[in-house]
């Protein structure tokens, strides 16, 4: 007996678990972050409502239906959740444009920034004028020079508050009111007084290999425009080139694009289906 269109199309998603796990992940964390922002009650209850789905997998076929309805539920939360700080805000406008000391965790990699370089940073503790400011949201730290800070590790820099600065074409401070911070240190001095070690040191340990190989078998600025094409990182590029890359529209080559980061997934898929076989695609997700 042939089997109605579509229970073929239902059995043909279980064959594609992983895909349908993620993709409907991205679409929960993607729609709650557009349509309901700031919504903390909504985590809540995504995730509430995600623990049920477990269950729900005994009895609907495929399962994977199931799972993908928990993963959706669950980008959901991680989009709302942890609530922000309502009164952030206001504590951070009060202490902008005073001098202040900062020791916390870089939460982000580094990105260059007029002529330096710039982290998110979770503070532990705020020190302006000797005086703790608690709870004024994270920090964009911004300094000058060769200095550099990697995710996972612990800084302390000094330097003055200031409010985000705002672009004209681009909303810096919405942007970064998004990863709740509502303040940039320019900072004078910085140093990493505890290196990240572990895992999350893994990712800055591969990128300091690589910019090292191509960095010795490539001469400048070559090397720092292939590191920008593959990794986004825009160091060494010389100013003028960069500026011809603007003038003529095709910055966007130095940008780490969804596109970079599919291809470079699927690089990873091939080269482990020989090892894992179709599960595979789980490590290149």
């Amino acid at each position: 007996m042939n089997e109605p269109g579509g229970g073929r199309s239902l059995r043909s998603l279980a064959r594609i678990p992983a895909l349908i796990i993620a993709l409907a992940w991205s679409i929960g964390l993607a729609a709650a972050v557009v349509m309901a922002p700031s919504q903390p009650w909504l985590g809540a209850v995504a995730v509430a409502l995600a623990i049920p789905c477990l269950a729900l997998a005994l009895a609907i076929r495929p399962a994977v239906l199931a799972f993908a309805l928990m993963a959706a539920l669950l980008g959901v939360g991680r989009a709302e959740l942890p609530a922000s700080d309502p009164n952030a805000v206001t504590r951070a406008a009060f202490v902008a444009g005073q001098t202040a000391t900062v020791a916390g965790r870089v939460a982000d990699d580094s990105r260059a920034a007029s002529g330096g370089s710039e982290v998110l940073v979770e503070p532990d503790v705020v020190l302006v004028g000797g005086v703790p400011a608690p709870n004024i949201g994270n920090l964009m730290v911004r300094w000058r020079g060769p200095q550099v800070a990697g995710f996972g590790d612990q800084i302390n820099a000094t330097g003055r508050l200031v409010l985000p600065r705002d672009l004209p074409s681009f909303d810096r401070r919405a942007y970064l009111a998004q990863r709740h911070a509502y303040l940039e240190l320019d900072a004078t001095s910085i140093n990493v007084t505890n290196p990240s070690t572990g895992l999350t040191a893994l990712p800055a340990w591969l990128r300091t290999r690589y910019t090292a190989a191509l960095d010795s078998s490539m001469p400048a600025p070559h090397a720092a425009v292939l590191l920008g094409v593959v990794l986004g990182i825009r160091h060494g590029i010389p100013p003028e080139l960069q500026q011809a890359l603007i003038a003529t529209g095709l910055i966007h080559l130095l940008v780490l694009s969804g596109l970079k980061v599919a291809v470079f997934a699927r690089i990873l898929q091939g080269a482990l289906r020989p090892i894992l076989g179709r599960y595979a695609t789980w490590p290149a997700l």
